[in-house]
């Protein structure tokens, strides 16, 4: 009977119970996201890269000079660079780990147009590749002599047709487990791959990690030259090398006139800036959700003041009638409750809505977790219930005598 009552009450006031309602949703909407973002990057950052990112270096550079024999430069680079002390090996490499790459690679199942693309870390490197990242073959075998293509890319048509991939790679190309001597295919060229081995995951490319397919990863065997003025390097050092060996990579490779050393770094600070941008927007959208339920609290406190203010007669006479300070307490807590869990109830499609918008479009996550709607909904309740208890306890205070004579 008092929720009957209480409904009834509620369609006299409609905009004050609309305003609570549609506040109680766009906060738990906004604060739902917004804590799943935050807590999806801290989760990508516990994921193992399961590298050696202290023995692993990214090189970038670029030569100015078009009349450079460039298979020379990459020759005499390797050697400069596994001359310096404390390198142990060094290969070119068209994708570095971690790094924001300007290919978007991709691989298909099949040569058909309807087969589905999927994102990954395409690594074009010499022999040394595998044992530069640490792989670890867990079937068929490593990339031997005979794999391994090089050469002007004007000259080579075709691909390394033998590649290793990860045991990640392996199972989404060939879930049925039927991965070793089957065929792939690399990007929209369709350029065929056969899987010679499949190594324990490891995370390399960044649009794969960007992506949520952390361990996509494939190493192909071939050094293609001459397409651009790009040389990147990956080089293997050994362990516990102080950053002094940065800037003497640097010193050698400024050895070659004409050339610009873009970057040299560890392969550990490729993967924290990897997350720097997206933690920023996290924390940034936490940040917001806490001032969204901060105003939330006010405008509810603000709302139910007003709310009570108007009703002061009503509740004079029920003090008169015998109702207790409890009951009118109460009756102000049940009726804001009512109005919450409404506005939890659009707030958690809202939520769900704006997570599609935000996988659709930024490719942020995956989809939200229903527990985090719970947890919040619960918190954003009590809040609620917090806002609504001091101006009712107010309310209560007020003798039954004066408000009936209207002096209050």
């Amino acid at each position: 009977m008092e929720i009957l009552h209480i409904l009834k009450v509620l369609k006299r006031s409609k905009a004050v119970a609309i305003l609570i309602i549609l506040q109680v949703a766009i906060t738990l909407a906004i604060v739902s996201n917004s804590v799943f973002i935050t807590a999806n990057v801290l989760d990508n950052w516990m994921i193992k890269s399961n590298l050696d990112e202290k023995e692993i270096i990214n090189i970038w550079t670029t030569t100015y000079d078009n009349n450079l024999d460039k298979r020379q430069l990459i020759e005499d680079d390797i050697k400069r660079l596994t001359a310096i002390e404390g390198v142990k090996l060094a290969t070119p490499t068209k994708e570095n780990v971690l790094e924001l790459n300007i290919y978007r690679n991709q691989v298909f199942s099949s040569i058909e147009d309807t087969a589905k693309p999927i994102n990954l870390g395409l690594f074009d490197t010499n022999l040394d590749g595998p044992e530069i990242l640490g792989v670890e073959i867990i079937a068929g075998r490593t990339l031997e002599p005979l794999d391994l293509i090089q050469g002007h890319y004007l000259d080579l048509k075709q691909s390394a047709p033998n590649v290793i991939v990860s045991e990640d790679m392996a199972k989404t190309l060939f879930p049925n487990g039927n991965a070793l001597g089957s065929t792939f295919y690399i990007n929209n060229a369709r350029e065929p791959a056969k899987i010679i081995g499949i190594y324990k995951n490891i995370m390399l490319g960044e649009m794969a990690v960007y992506t949520q397919v952390e361990y996509h990863s494939v190493i192909r065997p071939q050094v293609k030259y001459g397409q651009n003025n790009l040389f990147n390097y990956m080089v293997r050092i050994l362990p516990n090398m102080d950053d002094e060996i940065l800037q003497t990579i640097k010193d050698v490779l400024y050895e070659q006139p004409g050339r610009h050393v873009r970057s040299v770094e560890f392969a550990a600070r490729a993967k924290k800036r990897l997350w720097d941008g997206r933690s920023s927007f996290a924390f940034t959208m936490l940040g917001i959700s806490f001032i969204g339920l901060c105003i939330t609290a006010m405008g509810i406190v603000g709302l139910v003041t007003f709310s009570v203010s108007l009703r002061k007669k009503e509740i004079g006479t029920k003090r008169a009638l015998g109702a207790t300070k409890w009951q009118i307490i109460r009756y102000f807590l049940i009726e804001n409750s009512i109005l919450t869990f409404i506005g939890m109830a659009f707030g958690i499609l809202l939520s769900l809505y704006l997570n599609f918008i935000l996988v659709d479009r930024f490719n942020n996550g995956g989809l939200i977790q229903f527990d985090y709607c719970f947890y919040i909904a619960c918190f954003i309740w009590s809040i609620c219930l917090f806002a609504v208890y001091f101006p009712a306890k107010k309310a209560a205070n007020i003798a039954p005598a004066i408000v009936t004579r209207g002096l209050a």
